[in-house]
Protein backbone atom coordinates (compact mmCIF):
# COMPACT_ATOMS: atom_id res chain seq x y z
CA UNK A 1 0.00 0.00 0.00
CA UNK A 2 2.78 2.72 0.86
CA UNK A 3 4.51 1.63 -2.37
CA UNK A 4 1.28 2.01 -4.43
CA UNK A 5 0.68 5.33 -2.42
CA UNK A 6 4.36 6.51 -3.02
CA UNK A 7 3.95 5.60 -6.84
CA UNK A 8 0.70 7.26 -7.30
CA UNK A 9 2.02 10.76 -5.64
CA UNK A 10 5.15 10.44 -7.89
CA UNK A 11 2.76 10.47 -11.02
CA UNK A 12 0.45 13.30 -9.46
CA UNK A 13 3.88 15.40 -9.40
CA UNK A 14 4.89 15.15 -13.01
CA UNK A 15 1.27 15.53 -14.17
CA UNK A 16 -0.06 18.68 -11.78
CA UNK A 17 2.16 21.46 -12.00
CA UNK A 18 0.12 24.20 -10.20
CA UNK A 19 0.37 24.06 -6.21
CA UNK A 20 -3.27 24.05 -5.25
CA UNK A 21 -4.84 21.35 -7.46
CA UNK A 22 -1.47 19.25 -6.40
CA UNK A 23 -1.80 19.07 -2.80
CA UNK A 24 -5.48 18.71 -3.04
CA UNK A 25 -4.95 15.80 -4.82
CA UNK A 26 -2.11 14.45 -2.65
CA UNK A 27 -4.14 14.93 0.49
CA UNK A 28 -6.99 13.06 -1.11
CA UNK A 29 -4.39 9.98 -1.91
CA UNK A 30 -3.12 10.06 1.42
CA UNK A 31 -6.70 10.06 3.22
CA UNK A 32 -8.27 7.13 1.09
CA UNK A 33 -4.69 4.98 1.36
CA UNK A 34 -4.88 5.00 4.99
CA UNK A 35 -8.76 5.21 5.80
CA UNK A 36 -7.98 8.70 7.60
CA UNK A 37 -10.93 10.42 9.02
CA UNK A 38 -8.89 14.18 8.43
CA UNK A 39 -5.77 15.13 6.23
CA UNK A 40 -4.06 18.54 6.00
CA UNK A 41 -1.31 20.13 4.20
CA UNK A 42 0.00 23.37 6.12
CA UNK A 43 2.55 25.81 4.48
CA UNK A 44 4.95 28.26 6.39
CA UNK A 45 5.70 31.96 5.69
CA UNK A 46 8.65 33.39 5.25
CA UNK A 47 8.60 33.94 9.64
CA UNK A 48 8.65 30.11 9.77
CA UNK A 49 6.13 31.21 13.01
CA UNK A 50 2.57 31.22 10.84
CA UNK A 51 0.95 28.85 8.20
CA UNK A 52 -1.05 28.75 5.69
CA UNK A 53 -3.95 26.17 5.32
CA UNK A 54 -2.76 25.24 2.01
CA UNK A 55 -5.04 21.53 1.57
CA UNK A 56 -7.06 19.66 3.52
CA UNK A 57 -9.66 16.96 3.14
CA UNK A 58 -12.24 15.47 5.76
CA UNK A 59 -13.96 18.42 6.72
CA UNK A 60 -16.89 20.37 4.97
CA UNK A 61 -18.66 17.51 3.13
CA UNK A 62 -14.85 16.29 2.46
CA UNK A 63 -14.70 19.19 -0.05
CA UNK A 64 -10.80 20.52 0.15
CA UNK A 65 -9.85 23.91 1.18
CA UNK A 66 -7.54 26.69 2.16
CA UNK A 67 -7.38 29.72 4.20
CA UNK A 68 -5.28 31.99 5.66
CA UNK A 69 -2.34 32.47 7.93
CA UNK A 70 -2.33 30.79 11.48
CA UNK A 71 0.22 31.34 14.14
CA UNK A 72 1.65 27.87 15.34
CA UNK A 73 2.14 27.58 19.14
CA UNK A 74 5.56 26.09 19.93
CA UNK A 75 3.84 23.45 21.94
CA UNK A 76 1.50 22.68 19.50
CA UNK A 77 1.54 19.70 17.66
CA UNK A 78 2.71 21.20 14.97
CA UNK A 79 5.11 23.33 16.61
CA UNK A 80 6.57 20.42 18.06
CA UNK A 81 7.08 18.60 14.74
CA UNK A 82 8.53 22.03 13.01
CA UNK A 83 10.75 23.18 15.90
CA UNK A 84 12.33 19.18 16.28
CA UNK A 85 11.97 18.53 12.65
CA UNK A 86 10.75 15.48 13.10
CA UNK A 87 7.27 13.85 13.50
CA UNK A 88 5.07 14.10 16.41
CA UNK A 89 1.84 12.30 17.62
CA UNK A 90 -0.45 13.48 20.75
CA UNK A 91 -1.20 10.80 23.61
CA UNK A 92 -4.08 9.59 22.22
CA UNK A 93 -2.03 8.81 18.52
CA UNK A 94 -5.26 10.15 16.50
CA UNK A 95 -3.31 12.97 15.63
CA UNK A 96 -0.10 13.07 13.59
CA UNK A 97 1.96 16.24 12.60
CA UNK A 98 4.93 15.31 9.85
CA UNK A 99 7.29 18.06 8.94
CA UNK A 100 7.99 18.78 5.15
CA UNK A 101 11.74 19.01 5.07
CA UNK A 102 13.66 21.13 2.35
CA UNK A 103 17.09 19.55 3.07
CA UNK A 104 17.13 20.46 6.85
CA UNK A 105 14.87 23.59 6.17
CA UNK A 106 10.78 22.88 7.41
CA UNK A 107 8.80 24.50 4.60
CA UNK A 108 5.19 22.84 6.05
CA UNK A 109 3.39 19.79 8.26
CA UNK A 110 0.93 17.13 7.00
CA UNK A 111 -1.30 16.77 9.99
CA UNK A 112 -3.16 14.07 10.12
CA UNK A 113 -6.24 12.34 12.15
CA UNK A 114 -6.82 9.09 12.54
CA UNK A 115 -10.52 7.31 13.82
CA UNK A 116 -8.44 5.27 16.24
CA UNK A 117 -5.69 5.46 18.68
CA UNK A 118 -4.09 2.11 16.52
CA UNK A 119 -4.39 3.20 13.15
CA UNK A 120 -0.84 5.02 12.37
CA UNK A 121 1.92 2.65 13.40
CA UNK A 122 5.37 3.64 13.67
CA UNK A 123 6.22 2.02 9.91
CA UNK A 124 3.23 3.97 9.07
CA UNK A 125 4.43 7.62 10.38
CA UNK A 126 8.00 6.44 8.94
CA UNK A 127 6.61 5.98 5.24
CA UNK A 128 4.89 9.11 5.96
CA UNK A 129 7.90 10.98 6.56
CA UNK A 130 9.77 9.29 3.60
CA UNK A 131 6.31 10.58 1.55
CA UNK A 132 6.76 14.01 3.09
CA UNK A 133 10.35 14.25 1.03
CA UNK A 134 8.53 13.50 -2.10
CA UNK A 135 5.80 16.33 -1.37
CA UNK A 136 7.95 18.71 -0.71
CA UNK A 137 9.87 18.04 -4.10
CA UNK A 138 6.25 18.56 -5.60
CA UNK A 139 5.90 21.82 -3.61
CA UNK A 140 8.93 22.97 -4.67
CA UNK A 141 8.32 22.46 -8.38
CA UNK A 142 5.17 23.91 -8.35
CA UNK A 143 6.14 27.18 -6.29
CA UNK A 144 9.00 27.55 -8.87
CA UNK A 145 6.58 26.93 -11.85
CA UNK A 146 4.04 29.88 -9.85
CA UNK A 147 7.24 32.09 -10.28
CA UNK A 148 8.35 31.11 -14.01
CA UNK A 149 4.61 31.38 -14.96
CA UNK A 150 4.24 34.43 -13.44
CA UNK A 151 7.16 35.89 -15.29
CA UNK A 152 6.15 34.68 -18.18
CA UNK A 153 2.68 36.44 -17.94
CA UNK A 154 4.50 39.86 -16.96
CA UNK A 155 6.97 39.54 -20.21
CA UNK A 156 4.18 39.05 -22.48
CA UNK A 157 2.19 42.17 -20.97
CA UNK A 158 5.68 44.15 -21.25
CA UNK A 159 6.23 42.62 -24.70
CA UNK A 160 2.41 43.77 -25.29
CA UNK A 161 3.32 47.27 -23.88
CA UNK A 162 6.18 47.53 -25.57
CA UNK A 163 4.51 46.86 -29.40
CA UNK A 164 1.80 49.08 -27.93
CA UNK A 165 4.29 51.56 -27.53
CA UNK A 166 5.91 50.96 -30.15
CA UNK A 167 3.00 51.49 -32.89
CA UNK A 168 2.14 54.89 -30.94
CA UNK A 169 6.26 56.14 -31.49
CA UNK A 170 5.87 55.38 -35.03
CA UNK A 171 2.38 56.15 -35.95
CA UNK A 172 3.43 59.82 -34.26
CA UNK A 173 6.46 59.94 -35.84
CA UNK A 174 4.91 59.34 -39.38
CA UNK A 175 2.35 61.84 -38.94
CA UNK A 176 5.26 64.64 -38.31
CA UNK A 177 7.07 63.36 -41.09
CA UNK A 178 4.29 63.40 -43.50
CA UNK A 179 4.18 66.98 -42.56
CA UNK A 180 8.04 67.34 -43.39
CA UNK A 181 7.74 65.85 -47.12
CA UNK A 182 5.03 67.38 -47.73
CA UNK A 183 5.69 71.15 -47.05
CA UNK A 184 9.63 70.40 -48.42
CA UNK A 185 8.25 69.21 -51.40
CA UNK A 186 5.98 72.38 -51.91
CA UNK A 187 9.16 74.32 -51.13
CA UNK A 188 11.04 72.54 -53.45
CA UNK A 189 7.77 73.03 -56.35
CA UNK A 190 8.30 77.09 -55.29
CA UNK A 191 5.50 77.96 -53.27
CA UNK A 192 6.84 80.09 -51.11
CA UNK A 193 8.97 81.53 -53.92
CA UNK A 194 12.62 80.88 -55.67
CA UNK A 195 15.19 78.95 -54.21
CA UNK A 196 18.67 79.30 -54.89
CA UNK A 197 20.61 76.53 -55.64
CA UNK A 198 22.26 75.90 -52.40
CA UNK A 199 18.99 76.02 -51.26
CA UNK A 200 17.06 73.20 -53.61
CA UNK A 201 19.94 71.00 -52.80
CA UNK A 202 19.60 71.23 -49.04
CA UNK A 203 15.55 70.87 -49.36
CA UNK A 204 15.98 68.11 -51.71
CA UNK A 205 18.05 65.95 -49.23
CA UNK A 206 15.10 66.55 -46.36
CA UNK A 207 12.55 65.25 -48.81
CA UNK A 208 14.53 62.67 -49.11
CA UNK A 209 15.79 61.55 -46.29
CA UNK A 210 12.44 62.38 -44.85
CA UNK A 211 10.76 59.68 -47.47
CA UNK A 212 13.37 56.84 -46.35
CA UNK A 213 12.86 57.17 -42.65
CA UNK A 214 9.43 56.97 -43.78
CA UNK A 215 9.83 53.77 -45.39
CA UNK A 216 11.66 52.28 -42.22
CA UNK A 217 8.37 53.35 -40.06
CA UNK A 218 6.07 51.61 -42.69
CA UNK A 219 8.22 48.45 -42.08
CA UNK A 220 8.03 49.00 -37.85
CA UNK A 221 4.21 49.21 -38.31
CA UNK A 222 3.63 46.79 -40.99
CA UNK A 223 6.02 44.47 -38.42
CA UNK A 224 3.97 45.61 -35.33
CA UNK A 225 0.41 44.51 -37.32
CA UNK A 226 1.71 41.59 -38.26
CA UNK A 227 2.72 40.39 -34.63
CA UNK A 228 -0.35 41.81 -32.63
CA UNK A 229 -2.41 40.08 -35.74
CA UNK A 230 -4.58 43.53 -36.87
CA UNK A 231 -3.31 43.18 -40.37
CA UNK A 232 -2.94 38.99 -41.21
CA UNK A 233 -1.90 37.74 -43.90
CA UNK A 234 -4.49 37.43 -47.00
CA UNK A 235 -3.77 33.92 -48.45
CA UNK A 236 -4.77 33.13 -52.02
CA UNK A 237 -4.57 30.59 -54.75
CA UNK A 238 -1.18 31.96 -56.37
CA UNK A 239 1.39 30.42 -58.42
CA UNK A 240 4.69 30.97 -57.83
CA UNK A 241 7.00 31.00 -60.92
CA UNK A 242 4.30 33.88 -62.20
CA UNK A 243 5.86 36.24 -58.75
CA UNK A 244 9.22 35.29 -59.33
CA UNK A 245 8.74 36.48 -63.05
CA UNK A 246 7.20 39.48 -62.10
CA UNK A 247 9.73 40.07 -59.54
CA UNK A 248 12.80 39.73 -61.86
CA UNK A 249 11.12 41.88 -64.69
CA UNK A 250 11.11 45.04 -61.93
CA UNK A 251 14.52 44.20 -60.54
CA UNK A 252 16.64 44.03 -63.65
CA UNK A 253 16.97 47.37 -64.29
CA UNK A 254 18.79 47.38 -60.94
CA UNK A 255 21.18 44.43 -61.98
CA UNK A 256 21.69 46.23 -65.23
CA UNK A 257 23.05 49.17 -63.54
CA UNK A 258 25.60 46.81 -61.43
CA UNK A 259 26.41 44.99 -64.87
CA UNK A 260 25.05 41.72 -62.54
CA UNK A 261 23.31 39.11 -64.86
CA UNK A 262 19.91 37.78 -63.14
CA UNK A 263 18.05 34.85 -64.13
CA UNK A 264 16.04 32.44 -62.74
CA UNK A 265 15.92 28.14 -63.03
CA UNK A 266 12.26 27.48 -61.18
CA UNK A 267 10.94 23.56 -62.11
CA UNK A 268 8.47 23.83 -64.43
CA UNK A 269 6.14 21.58 -61.94
CA UNK A 270 5.61 23.92 -58.59
CA UNK A 271 2.12 23.40 -57.39
CA UNK A 272 0.08 26.48 -56.58
CA UNK A 273 -0.10 27.56 -53.37
CA UNK A 274 -2.19 29.11 -50.55
CA UNK A 275 -0.02 32.50 -49.81
CA UNK A 276 0.03 35.94 -49.47
CA UNK A 277 1.17 36.97 -52.93
CA UNK A 278 1.86 40.48 -51.95
CA UNK A 279 3.79 39.87 -49.03
CA UNK A 280 5.26 36.84 -50.96
CA UNK A 281 6.62 39.62 -53.72
CA UNK A 282 7.63 41.71 -50.85
CA UNK A 283 9.87 39.21 -49.70
CA UNK A 284 11.55 38.28 -53.26
CA UNK A 285 11.72 41.69 -53.76
CA UNK A 286 13.75 42.43 -50.40
CA UNK A 287 15.69 39.29 -50.87
CA UNK A 288 17.03 39.80 -54.60
CA UNK A 289 17.66 43.45 -53.95
CA UNK A 290 19.75 42.72 -50.65
CA UNK A 291 21.79 40.10 -53.15
CA UNK A 292 22.16 42.07 -55.97
CA UNK A 293 23.53 45.47 -53.70
CA UNK A 294 25.87 42.69 -51.90
CA UNK A 295 27.27 41.04 -55.78
CA UNK A 296 30.58 42.45 -57.27
CA UNK A 297 29.87 43.37 -60.55
CA UNK A 298 30.35 41.51 -63.33
CA UNK A 299 28.87 38.61 -61.53
CA UNK A 300 26.10 36.71 -61.81
CA UNK A 301 23.14 35.76 -59.55
CA UNK A 302 20.31 32.92 -59.53
CA UNK A 303 16.77 32.75 -58.00
CA UNK A 304 15.25 29.25 -58.37
CA UNK A 305 12.43 27.35 -56.60
CA UNK A 306 11.78 23.13 -57.07
CA UNK A 307 9.59 21.02 -54.59
CA UNK A 308 11.98 19.66 -51.62
CA UNK A 309 11.96 15.84 -52.48
CA UNK A 310 12.87 14.58 -48.76
CA UNK A 311 9.18 15.72 -47.88
CA UNK A 312 7.88 16.52 -50.99
CA UNK A 313 5.30 18.79 -49.36
CA UNK A 314 7.25 22.06 -49.06
CA UNK A 315 8.88 24.02 -51.83
CA UNK A 316 12.58 25.56 -51.61
CA UNK A 317 13.38 28.85 -53.32
CA UNK A 318 17.02 30.59 -53.05
CA UNK A 319 18.49 33.16 -54.15
CA UNK A 320 22.14 33.38 -54.49
CA UNK A 321 25.37 35.03 -55.98
CA UNK A 322 27.01 31.67 -58.56
CA UNK A 323 29.72 31.74 -56.01
CA UNK A 324 28.27 30.82 -53.31
CA UNK A 325 25.21 28.57 -55.73
CA UNK A 326 24.62 24.62 -54.70
CA UNK A 327 22.46 22.17 -56.98
CA UNK A 328 18.90 21.53 -56.35
CA UNK A 329 19.33 17.88 -57.32
CA UNK A 330 22.18 16.93 -54.78
CA UNK A 331 20.89 16.63 -51.27
CA UNK A 332 23.57 16.32 -49.26
CA UNK A 333 25.17 19.54 -51.10
CA UNK A 334 21.55 21.08 -49.92
CA UNK A 335 22.20 20.33 -46.65
CA UNK A 336 25.35 21.24 -46.03
CA UNK A 337 25.13 24.77 -47.93
CA UNK A 338 22.21 24.89 -45.38
CA UNK A 339 24.39 24.36 -42.14
CA UNK A 340 26.72 27.34 -43.37
CA UNK A 341 23.52 29.64 -43.15
CA UNK A 342 21.89 30.72 -39.84
CA UNK A 343 18.20 29.99 -38.72
CA UNK A 344 18.43 31.75 -35.74
CA UNK A 345 15.98 35.13 -35.49
CA UNK A 346 17.54 37.83 -37.14
CA UNK A 347 17.94 41.35 -34.57
CA UNK A 348 17.69 44.75 -36.14
CA UNK A 349 21.02 46.50 -36.49
CA UNK A 350 19.18 49.95 -37.04
CA UNK A 351 19.35 50.12 -40.64
CA UNK A 352 15.80 50.43 -42.85
CA UNK A 353 17.70 46.68 -44.47
CA UNK A 354 18.09 45.42 -40.91
CA UNK A 355 14.33 45.96 -40.41
CA UNK A 356 13.25 44.68 -43.99
CA UNK A 357 14.95 40.96 -43.42
CA UNK A 358 13.32 40.74 -40.00
CA UNK A 359 9.91 41.13 -41.49
CA UNK A 360 10.83 39.19 -44.16
CA UNK A 361 11.37 36.28 -42.10
CA UNK A 362 7.61 37.59 -39.98
CA UNK A 363 6.16 37.00 -42.97
CA UNK A 364 7.96 33.51 -44.26
CA UNK A 365 7.38 32.34 -40.40
CA UNK A 366 3.60 33.57 -40.62
CA UNK A 367 3.46 31.23 -44.13
CA UNK A 368 4.32 28.40 -42.27
CA UNK A 369 7.70 27.83 -43.70
CA UNK A 370 11.35 28.24 -42.89
CA UNK A 371 14.27 31.15 -43.60
CA UNK A 372 18.07 30.45 -43.89
CA UNK A 373 19.97 33.60 -44.47
CA UNK A 374 23.59 35.21 -44.91
CA UNK A 375 23.49 38.79 -45.10
CA UNK A 376 26.59 40.51 -46.28
CA UNK A 377 28.75 42.84 -46.34
CA UNK A 378 31.49 40.83 -45.41
CA UNK A 379 30.18 38.20 -48.05
CA UNK A 380 27.26 38.26 -50.86
CA UNK A 381 24.28 37.80 -49.55
CA UNK A 382 22.43 34.62 -49.72
CA UNK A 383 18.93 33.60 -49.13
CA UNK A 384 17.43 30.26 -48.92
CA UNK A 385 13.18 30.45 -47.66
CA UNK A 386 10.62 26.95 -47.64
CA UNK A 387 7.07 27.07 -48.31
CA UNK A 388 4.70 24.84 -47.59
CA UNK A 389 2.65 23.18 -50.78
CA UNK A 390 -0.48 22.85 -48.20
CA UNK A 391 -0.75 26.70 -47.89
CA UNK A 392 -1.10 29.04 -44.89
CA UNK A 393 -4.57 28.45 -44.34
CA UNK A 394 -3.77 24.84 -43.17
CA UNK A 395 -0.90 26.01 -41.20
CA UNK A 396 -2.53 28.53 -39.29
CA UNK A 397 -5.67 26.25 -38.53
CA UNK A 398 -2.75 23.82 -37.02
CA UNK A 399 -1.35 26.57 -34.89
CA UNK A 400 -5.06 27.59 -33.41
CA UNK A 401 -5.47 24.10 -32.53
CA UNK A 402 -1.97 23.94 -30.92
CA UNK A 403 -2.71 26.82 -29.32
CA UNK A 404 -4.37 26.16 -25.75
Amino acid sequence: MQLTLSAEVGRTITSILELDPLLEKIVKLIRNSYSLLRVAIYLLDESGRRVVRQARVGWDGNRCSHTGLRTIHHDSLMGRAVAEGRPNKDSLRTNVAVPLKAGQRVIGVLKLQAYRGDELSETDIRALQNLGDQICVAIQNAQTYDVEKGTVERLHRLDQIRTLSLSNMSRELATSLNSIIGFSRLILKGVDGPLTDQQRSDVGVINRSGQHLQGLLDDILELVDLESGEHPLEPSSVELDEILTEVIEQIAPLAEKKSITLHSKSSADLPLLQADGARLRQVLTYFISNVLETTTAGDAVTVDAWINNDNGSEIMVRIAPDAEIFMPDDGDVITGSLNDLTTKDFVWDGTDSGIKLILSQRIIELHGGRLWGKNGPAKPATFVFTLPVTGVDSHLQEREEDSP
